[in-house]
């Protein structure tokens, strides 16, 4: 149960702000790394100070805190990783509660160690779905996890796990393989984790009460092309409300490690996807909760399809592979106005942006960092990529008069961070914000199907 805050009065500045609104919950997934710390980022984008309550309901050692976040600042709340990171199968405690007076407040969590880490947003009660469906990635023999936060109390969920599954999950004595399903209940900001040897993408998530939930998936310690460079992947899954048809990606052009590892999963009733941008046109069928694997070798990439779809972007270190994870935010949730936050203790902190090539001469790079590429558009694409280098740590504030979107990258030695920066503050239940014309004229382009770059689940 969370705190009342309706008598809960600070004073920030010269006015009072009683803390009564906007709702997160968040959780910490397993880093199989020593010397682990937490980090619950509160951003404060608007132009007011913002009055924020953070508690952990189900955790007696934590204190409730009350903080005061200045306009279009951050505060950082450190935790014991001992007290909140989820490490078995099953439920926990371990979900924190966050309250605001303002319900633009933006949640990011970071787990950091010495040679691992990993960023996220904490959607709020408004990103939240009823419908989920699990996109991550581990090597063999890795720990692959998803865990479950209820975002209301009397939470009823139920995970149908697919029939191509490679393993079986037990929990409380029961064990669920391919084609079974498994049901819980869970309170408010209570989680349930599923960790396993195998893969655990496709996995089924949905409320059977309407109540909404978030998930949070990834590894606990995984590789993405070299058996030597490994690191800790965490993202908040979008819900299938919030799937789109239209992407775009974009990597680093690397010389080391010629590419990015990319996954995509349909809901039930399939997708034909189309990826422009890397030679000829790569069209492919996904069938329903099944998952297909795309080898990124190009630095930028336009990816169409018929139904919405889910995807995930596996970035890698420019010096040492070590990957990281995000979903990258489909273009119709693109917006005008994003706040980010890079955290202290990384270097190569760069942003990729992406807007249509038509209003790419009017915003202007300089504002943001006197280190940026030119921009370069997408073949066949009515869109261009740009990259924002040499980023400092602290908020940054990016504006233009139509709207764009684009990912944040952070470095450093055996570490990396991504995350994007559109869908972390998007509302679900708004309107589409952009339905732009997607390709140029492809009739030159040549339609191929090629499996030597990518791979379907039997």
């Amino acid at each position: 149960m969370g705190v009342t805050l309706g008598a809960v009065i600070f004073l920030c500045g010269c006015m009072t702000y009683v803390v009564s609104t906007g709702k997160t919950t968040i959780a910490f997934s397993k880093n199989d790394v020593r010397y682990v710390t937490l980090y619950v980022n509160v951003l404060n984008p608007l132009d007011t100070c913002a009055s924020v309550n953070i508690s952990a309901p189900g955790v007696g050692t934590f204190a409730t805190r009350f903080e005061l976040v200045e306009p279009k600042n951050v505060t950082v709340i450190e935790l014991n990783n001992m007290e909140f990171e989820m490490t078995e199968t099953g439920k926990t405690d371990k979900g924190i509660l966050i309250q605001s007076n303002i319900s633009e407040i933006i949640i990011i969590g970071l787990s950091s160690a010495d040679k691992s880490a990993a960023m996220f947003y904490a959607r709020n009660a408004t990103q939240h779905g009823s419908e989920y469906v699990t996109l991550t990635h581990c090597e063999e023999d890795d720990i692959c996890q998803f865990a479950i936060i209820a975002g209301e109390d009397n939470t009823s969920i139920e995970m149908l796990f697919p029939e191509y599954l490679s393993g079986s999950v037990l929990f409380d004595g029961t064990e669920y393989g391919p084609g079974d399903v498994m049901d819980i209940t869970l309170r408010e900001s209570q989680t349930f984790q599923i960790q396993s040897t195998f893969d655990l993408s496709g996995v089924n998530i949905l409320s059977t009460n309407g109540n909404q939930f978030s998930v949070l998936s990834g590894s606990a310690f995984t590789g993405v092309q070299t058996s030597t460079t490994r690191e800790h992947l965490a993202d908040m899954v979008p819900p299938v409300e919030a799937w789109g048809n239209q992407f775009i990606l974009v990597r680093r052009n690397l010389t080391d490690y010629l590419r990015d590892e990319v996954r995509f999963v349909a809901a039930g009733s399939g997708a034909n996807i189309s990826i422009f941008g890397c030679g000829p046109v790569l069209n492919r069928s996904i069938p329903g909760f099944q998952i297909f694997f795309y080898r990124m070798t190009c630095e930028r990439v336009h990816i169409i399809s018929d139904e919405p779809v889910l995807v995930a972007h596996f970035p890698v270190g420019i010096y040492h592979g070590d990957p990281a994870m995000f979903f990258p935010t489909p273009i119709h949730h693109y917006a005008s106005e994003y706040f980010v936050y890079i955290p202290p203790g990384f270097r190569e902190c760069a942003v990729a942006v992406v807007m249509e090539t038509i209003h790419t001469s009017t915003f202007d790079l300089t504002r943001f960092t006197d280190s940026f590429t030119d921009w370069n558009e997408i073949e066949h694409s009515v869109y261009s990529t740009a990259w924002l280098k040499n980023m400092k740590s602290g908020v940054l504030e990016i504006t233009h008069t139509s709207p764009f979107g684009g990912h944040v990258v952070c470095e450093r030695d055996f570490a990396m961070i991504a995350l994007t920066i559109g869908l972390g503050n998007v509302t679900l239940n708004g309107p589409q914000l952009y339905s732009p014309t997607a390709i140029t004229d492809s009739s030159s382009t040549q339609s191929v199907y090629e499996t030597s770059i990518s791979t379907e689940r039997p």
